[in-house]
């Protein structure tokens, strides 16, 4: 996987200190970060796709097990609850269960059916991992996790965070709640919980990310990300060096993370390969704008001018498809869509934007145009001709 542009990189030296490059991106769009098992050849899979038909209104089992073989592990997860006590106690139900909510970064609650299920003799099926490897990864996991430090809520809206005693966490914890009251304000009441894991050694960061994202090999410049139900953040990079002198600019990249998690956990299956590249990294940024408006946006109009003399501006395929791979503009860029794309409401419009999109299937730009009033082609241009004279 290519190295992304972050956007420290375009920020001065002053605001990062030690470290070339920060990203605070998820993952592009269409990639997720825990690929699925190698199932393209599975005897399993291949019997399930062969047995697809037209489209009918599936219940109950049926649903589960049909939304397990189409990797919809959100929709899994949801379909369950409806699952009678004889139905949740069949082994093939306790793997799958539990393979999702592993899959969304559950592995508490994943532990339990699968040890019911290997209890009933469950052996898996080809092309997944067994249940013994599943547990094996989740007994990991509880080894590399910090402990419960705390536990904010503000009505239904909660983070609870995971933690050992750090010099930076003092300054993060009394800042949280903050991070619940912006979440309200652009999520509303129901934003969903969010774990928050976190770090004071690169290395500490890396094994839990690596496991709890089924991540192999080297993913380079990358301290802190936001995917379903959690964020995962260290302030040091691999050479042991914080990446942030300025409180701001910690903070900001910690909210901008938690806004990944909040909009993939809102809005379910498939929000990474739906959501255009500019504007999950734009919606991030104005998340934290309490803090990047002293730290990042000055930059990023700055840089934006500068970039306009010396290069073309990104095309909306670059900005929609593969933001996180090319030039540095593309973070300012990101931003200045998003800002145009909100200017009449502000953070007000993130829910209905990620409901719409969702009853859509994943029609981003007719959702845009539906609670924005905006197309994306009128967004981009304004964007253009704001520095590309």
């Amino acid at each position: 996987m290519s190295t992304r542009v972050g956007i420290a990189s375009i920020l001065p030296a002053s605001l990062v200190a030690g470290t070339a490059l920060l990203s605070v991106a998820t993952l592009p769009s269409g990639a997720e970060v825990n690929e699925h098992p190698s199932s393209k050849d599975s005897p399993f899979i291949q019997e399930w796709r062969q047995s697809d038909a037209a489209p009918v209104a599936l219940s109950g089992l049926d649903k589960f097990d049909d939304d397990f073989r189409h990797f919809k592990y959100v929709s899994v997860i949801d379909d369950y609850k409806d699952l009678s006590k004889q139905e949740k106690a069949m082994p093939s139900v306790c793997y799958n269960i539990a393979f999702s909510r592993l899959r969304k970064h559950d592995f508490v609650n994943a532990e339990a059916p699968l040890r019911s299920a290997i209890a009933r003799g469950f052996k898996g099926y080809d092309g997944y991992p067994t249940p013994a490897q599943l547990l094996q990864r989740i007994e990991k996991l509880k080894r590399l996790c910090p402990p419960l430090k705390s536990d904010i809520i503000s009505g239904a809206v909660r983070i609870k965070v995971f933690s050992r005693e750090m010099p930076w966490y003092a300054s993060v914890n009394a800042e949280l709640p903050k991070f619940l009251e912006r979440a309200k304000e652009s999520f509303g009441d129901s934003a969903p919980p969010i774990s928050f894991y976190f770090f004071d050694t690169f290395a500490d960061y890396r094994a839990f990310f690596l496991t709890l994202f089924e991540v192999e090999g080297e993913r380079k410049n990358q301290e802190g990300t936001g995917n379903y139900n959690v964020v995962v953040f260290t302030a040091k990079n691999e050479k042991g060096e914080d990446t942030g002198t300025d409180l701001n600019f910690k903070h900001g990249c910690i909210l901008h993370e938690y806004c990944h998690a909040l909009c993939n956990t809102i809005y379910g299956d498939n929000y990474l390969d739906h959501i255009p590249g500019w504007l999950d990294e734009g919606l991030a940024d104005e998340l934290a704008r309490p803090y990047f408006t002293k730290t990042h946006f000055p930059y990023y109009k700055k840089y934006l001018a500068e970039s306009s003399v010396k290069e073309r501006p990104p095309s909306l395929e670059e900005m929609s498809k593969t933001m996180h791979y090319g030039s540095k503009d593309r973070y300012p860029f990101a931003h200045e869509m998003t800002d145009h794309m909100l200017e009449e409401r502000g953070v007000t419009l993130f829910r209905p934007l990620l409901t719409k999109a969702r009853e859509l299937n994943g029609d981003f730009a007719a959702a845009i145009k539906d609670v924005s009033g905006k197309t994306v082609d009128s967004i981009y241009e304004q964007t253009v001709s704001g520095f590309w004279k």
